[in-house]
């Protein structure tokens, strides 16, 4: 399967390995001295870290256990260096992929102390000077797991020299490889652990500048987890930014950030977006699990209630009111805030109507969803995109609420 799928990566990426050394060579992508052919490992990771401004596109494809087609995501790389001691670079990384409810897009940003990431409507923001521990944990930190980060190359020159040094991995490296008709040097590994092969790798990189051409990482060879990574490198997709500061990001950003950063995300801003997904424990123990991007079967009422709000019991029988007033059916999830079986049945009643379901415990939709105020309700069509929300108790709830379901 390896040496197919070489292939295939081969073929793919024939026509970015012109592109990647053009853009390397010709119009200063980096700093650095490409007049001699890297002749060794050593000199191929000086050449990586050694690049002070890398601009680039890839198409990064994984293919997963049993998946009949490969998931593709389209790729844009900035980086900078120096970093500082967090880093080994500063970065943009942007990136958006297919999916069955629609195109996803996101982002990941490092610099100076600040790492940003944003993905699926959730932008968390990282500071250093604000909370350290995030920096410091977790192999390596936030800044370094972001999503894509380690296809630049002042990672990738970290990878080398792991490979290189760590008893772990065997490696070959060809500084004579030639690939679609370029000159390259090639290292291909592997990573043995407790005896069984736990990655095959293989890095194509310009043979005088350095730059990544191509990666291919085969993961668990062999076994039923077996995942496969292909990524070919080309032109950048836009003109770089100056900088990697907020104050950049925010413009590049603008909806991003007046949406859904921390301060700013709110149920009232939801509208539009996909459905959070969640997971929560119903009544009888079992576990209702909502994927963001899957379908409803009706068009559906998320309530949020929370028993200690004087109003809690009037606006469930306000909503219900309204649902069965409706000539086609709505499917109401009640998300209650509370753990208490005794709580939720004195608020809900001691059997469920047809097209209700419970959920006991819902503080991480309430998070999820920037809730702050009892009732919140979430009017979500079949395709699971929130089409409206309201917040708060009044005299008209059953009225609103008829409205906002006629509309999904």
């Amino acid at each position: 399967m390896r040496g197919n799928l070489l292939l295939i990566v081969s073929a793919v990426a024939a026509f970015h390995v012109s592109a990647a050394n053009s853009f390397s060579e010709e119009s200063g992508n980096q700093t650095l001295d490409s007049s001699g052919r890297i002749s060794t490992v050593g000199e191929l990771q000086q050449r990586l870290g050694a690049m002070q401004r890398y601009v680039a596109s890839a198409d990064y494809s994984v293919l997963l256990p049993q998946a009949e087609k490969e998931i593709v995501y389209n790729i844009s790389l900035q980086s900078a260096a120096p970093a500082d001691t967090l880093a080994p670079c500063q970065y943009l990384i942007s990136w958006e992929v297919a999916t069955p409810s629609g195109k996803s897009s996101g982002f990941n940003s490092y610099a100076d102390g600040n790492h940003f990431r944003y993905s699926d409507e959730r932008l968390q923001e990282y500071h250093f000077n604000s909370d350290s521990v995030p920096f410091l944990t977790g192999r390596g930190g936030v800044q370094r797991n972001a999503r894509f980060a380690n296809l630049l190359p002042a990672f990738i020159a970290d990878e080398i020299g792991r490979i290189a040094s760590d008893s772990t991995f065997t490696y070959t490296f060809n500084p004579d490889a030639s690939y679609a008709g370029k000159d390259v040097v090639r290292i291909d590994a592997e990573e043995t652990v407790k005896g069984y092969t736990a990655r095959s790798m293989s890095f194509i990189f310009d043979a005088r500048s350095g730059a990544p051409v191509s990666i291919y990482i085969e993961s668990n060879p062999g076994a039923i987890s077996e995942q496969s990574v292909s990524v070919s490198y080309g032109l950048p997709l836009g003109s770089p930014v100056s900088d990697f500061s907020e104050t950049t990001l925010i413009g590049l950003y603008p909806e991003i950030f007046e949406r859904f950063r921390q301060g700013n995300f709110r149920l009232e801003n939801l509208p539009g977006t996909a459905m959070p997904q969640f997971s929560i424990p119903t009544p009888t123990g079992e576990r209702y699990t909502y994927n963001r991007g899957d379908k409803f079967a009706r068009p559906t009422v998320i309530a949020v209630i929370d028993p200690d709000v004087a109003s809690a019991s009037s606006s469930v029988d306000a909503i219900r009111n309204a649902i069965e007033a409706m000539p086609s059916a709505t499917d109401i999830i009640w998300a209650v805030r509370s753990r208490h079986i005794d709580t939720i049945e004195r608020l809900l009643g001691y059997g469920l109507k047809e097209g209700e379901t419970i959920l006991a415990g819902a503080n991480s939709l309430i998070r999820d969803c920037g809730i702050t105020a009892f009732p919140a309700i979430i009017f979500v069509n079949t395709d699971g995109i929130i089409k409206s929300v309201h917040i708060g108790a009044n005299k008209n709830l059953t009225e609103i609420v008829m409205q906002k379901v006629a509309l999904l």
